[in-house]
């Protein structure tokens, strides 16, 4: 937006300034605007919404609604016929946690599945992955809130001294919103690897008859149910399904979650939504920069900036989150393999590792930024307008962090899976 002058061309508000003009033969200037950011991060939440809208309807089979827990006969009769359900769906979705395999029914719906559908993948999505993933998002989200409020309304910046804050405030505002970032990235990649030691400590020592029911009849119905399913798989039911549990089921679990080399793999979609905030932010700032640059300005930023939001940021957080995991099994005790734990004995070692991750992050956009300037404003840099040295450069960095990206997360790799 634009913010009016006085008749000395001194702007009433003192805002970021990005660049003088003429409106309707007053002076003006361009200021950062945060509206941008505001809509970008509408845009895209509506686009997500859509996008599930146009999918697919699907339907979900889940027990404690689907099956009548106050009528005797019918849950019986629903206990009997759960296969025909299950032999219905598609696949297998455990929300798993440390108290998955201590519920009966839990196993139960697991025995099935596995009965009904043999070589259909299990999928396991440990909670406080995902919780570590939100806690990430919201610590950014904060983050980029706090910057855009300051970038607008706290840091009064006149003119002169719009160079200023652009050298001395915006680059340590940065590193400080990723470095809350980077701490949440190592915890995420912290808790993939205790997650992992559980699960694998839970799958060696499964025993169904371990499992708890608040109902002897319900616990009787299971037991029959399981042993008739598995009876043919050689000894008894239960044995068999103990077994199938402890090698089969843990194989498959184990290699689709942490891949052959126990490593955590972590989709690129959720880096990139975790990372929403940042890229429109940068994305909405972009615009409001170069909304009058000449077109030769505006593509070479445009895709810079793409490069440096959706694959330059999503693999350095991808590094934190490796460097965490890495902590984590560096300082792993036997017994003491909990979050809480892990930060008691490697804080300095986290703190390290955030400050580095928020450097490489401050790095990457501060050399993003100079090739803008570089496109912006080539004499200061002893550029001649159009140079073809600034496309050299800027081809150079997307084709780069496009083929570290490509080989981060691209199919097959530690990332992808």
């Amino acid at each position: 937006f634009h913010i009016a002058c006085d008749s000395n061309g001194n702007p009433i508000i003192n805002l970021p300034v990005l660049r003088e003009t003429m409106v309707a033969g007053l002076p003006t200037v361009t200021v950062a605007s945060p509206w941008e950011y505001v809509l970008g991060i509408s845009v895209a939440l509506s686009s997500a919404v859509f996008l599930l809208a146009m999918q697919r309807r699907r339907y979900y089979f889940v027990d404690a609604a689907c099956i009548p827990q106050t009528d005797r006969a019918q849950k019986v009769q629903a206990i009997r016929h759960l296969a025909g359900f299950v032999a219905l769906s598609q696949r297998l979705l455990v929300l798993w946690d440390e108290h998955y395999f201590t519920r009966l029914w839990c196993v139960y719906e697991l025995a099935v599945f596995q009965a009904v559908h043999p070589n259909r993948p299990v999928i396991f999505l440990p909670l406080q992955c995902a919780a570590a993933s939100f806690v990430m998002l919201g610590l950014i989200f904060l983050g980029i809130n706090l910057f855009a409020i300051g970038w607008v309304v706290v840091v009064h910046v006149t003119m002169p001294w719009s160079s200023v804050y652009s050298l001395f405030v915006m680059p340590p505002t940065v590193w400080a919103v990723h470095f809350f970032g980077q701490v949440a990235a190592a915890f995420w990649g912290a808790s993939a690897v205790f997650q992992r030691i559980l699960l694998q400590q839970t799958l060696d020592s499964f025993d169904v008859r371990q499992a708890g029911c608040s109902c002897a009849t319900d616990r009787e119905e299971i037991y029959a149910a399981i042993e008739g399913m598995h009876m043919h798989h050689g000894g008894g039911g239960l044995d068999a399904f103990n077994r199938m549990v402890r090698t089969t089921l843990k194989d498959q679990v184990l290699q689709r979650l942490y891949g052959p080399q126990g490593q955590s793999t972590v989709k690129y979609s959720t880096l990139l939504m975790v990372l929403l905030p940042v890229t429109c932010f940068v994305l909405g700032q972009m615009f409001t920069a170069i909304r009058e640059s000449p077109a030769f300005v505006q593509g070479a930023c445009l895709t810079l900036f793409i490069t440096t939001t959706l694959c330059t940021i999503p693999y350095l957080y991808l590094n934190g989150i490796d460097r965490g995991a890495r902590l984590a099994r560096e300082s792993s005790q036997p017994g003491c393999n909990t979050l809480r734990a892990f930060e008691s004995r490697a804080r300095l070692a986290i703190v390290w590792t955030a400050v580095r991750g928020a450097t490489e992050v401050t790095l990457a956009v501060s050399a993003c930024i100079s090739m803008y300037a570089a496109a912006e404003w080539p004499e200061a840099f002893g550029l001649s307008p159009r140079s073809p040295c600034v496309w050299v450069v800027v081809s150079l960095w997307n084709a780069a962090w496009g083929l570290v990206a490509y080989r981060a997360f691209g199919v097959g790799s530690r990332a992808a899976a």
